[in-house]
């Protein structure tokens, strides 16, 4: 063997020691790695700390004992939403497109249920059960109303002359003010189980078109006056069985009243302030240490989640929170408070973390089982959030 290929394979045999002499020194040397600190939770309600994770909670009265609670952040719908729904029997959530076809929505591919169109949607109010939805669609100046049954998948038409509705106290019933413009309003209510639904009137001559009514069962009404930046609306409440009626003296500019879904919170808003109130006068307040918009906020049970504008100096000067959130004068980036009035505890989440770091403009929460559902005004798309409750 000559002299020169002797020295190639020498080289070659101390290169290959000195690559394996670093490659045990990497692999030995490396940094370790430090698992993210979670922030520690008290009460029955779980800080999210990932997009879907396990977090310890303290359950009170067990010393200190803690239960492990799956935590999930789900984008549900496949089409942008217009507003939505929850059967509290099934959680099946349905959801209504801007041209009004219902789909089904689900963490796969969303089933469409109904593809009836409909045109200029309004508004939807689920009833109780969460198997029904109540729509109004069309001409501002003249709604069109219907009832979407989720359980045969049909769409029952309303008489036309509605100028309002809302769902009564009964299963069938919708309570509503039917007139038009030049005619004389009245309060009544449409047995809905009937063809055509069989109309009973509470109170003839009823002088309100512009407002929006809540029922709280069995018979109390109330009656708000719809926003306005403009002028200080007004608040009723109205029993539908004695006709007494209370003014709230709530009044303001841009007077937003949201129920709970158990009827048992006011969510009561306006252009100088935001409180949460128990009671049907509105005279107990349930203090919370931020300002939102009424329609960010849900409450079922010992249960209050409210998402709450981290940005709020973005409003323009010539508006105000509730102005800006109603006509888009701004988006928001929330964060989400949870609060347990039976351990009496708050926590505060931050929603864009579990949103892989995009922002969140939450509107119509919902809350049904562990589950806490919303639209993002950002995307139109419908969430839903583990609790863990």
């Amino acid at each position: 063997m000559s002299r020169s290929y002797k020295i190639i394979i020498a080289s070659l045999v101390v290169i290959i020691l000195a690559l394996l002499v670093y490659a045990i020194w990497f692999r030995n040397s490396g940094t370790p790695v430090t698992p993210p600190e979670q922030t520690p939770v008290t009460g029955m309600l779980p800080l999210p700390v990932e997009n879907t994770t396990s977090t310890e909670v303290l359950s009170p009265g067990t010393g200190g004992a803690t239960n492990a609670v799956e935590q999930k952040f789900v984008k549900l719908s496949d089409k942008p939403v217009f507003d939505y729904w929850v059967n509290t029997g099934t959680l099946e959530a349905y959801y209504l497109t801007a041209d009004g076809v219902v789909y089904l929505a689900k963490e796969a591919d969303d089933t469409e249920v109904s593809s009836q169109p409909l045109t200029a949607l309004n508004s939807l109010e689920p009833n109780s059960k969460g198997d029904r939805a109540l729509v109004a669609f069309g001409n501002p100046r003249s709604l069109q109303w219907g009832v979407f049954d989720a359980v045969d998948k049909i769409w029952r038409p309303l008489p036309s002359g509605i100028i309002t509705a809302t769902w009564g106290a009964k299963d069938n019933e919708i309570i509503a003010i039917t007139g038009t413009s030049g005619d004389a309003r009245t309060l009544g209510t449409y047995d809905v189980s009937k063809t055509p639904p069989a109309f009973k009137a509470i109170l003839q001559d009823f002088r309100l078109g512009d407002v929006r009514l809540t029922l709280v069962p069995p018979t109390s009404l109330y009656i708000t006056e719809l926003p306005s930046p403009s002028y200080q609306s007004r608040a009723w409440l109205f029993d539908t069985k004695t006709l007494a009626v209370n003014t709230l003296q709530r009044g303001g500019n841009d007077l937003v009243l949201r129920m709970s879904q158990d009827r048992t919170k006011t969510f009561l808003g306006s252009a100088s302030q935001f409180q949460i109130f128990t009671g049907l006068m509105l005279t107990s307040i349930f203090p919370t240490p931020f300002k939102t918009v009424p329609q960010k906020c849900a409450s079922l049970g010992s249960t209050i989640a409210c998402f709450v504008p981290q940005n709020a100096e973005s409003v323009p000067q010539d508006s105000d929170l509730i102005d800006a959130y109603l006509t888009n004068k701004t988006y928001f980036n929330d964060a989400l408070y949870l609060m347990n009035t039976a351990a009496d505890s708050m926590q505060q989440i931050s929603v864009s973390d579990l949103n892989n770091s995009k922002p969140v403009d939450a509107k119509n929460p919902r809350i049904t089982g562990n589950y806490l559902y919303f639209i993002n005004k950002l995307d139109n798309g419908l969430y839903r959030l583990t609790t863990g409750q």
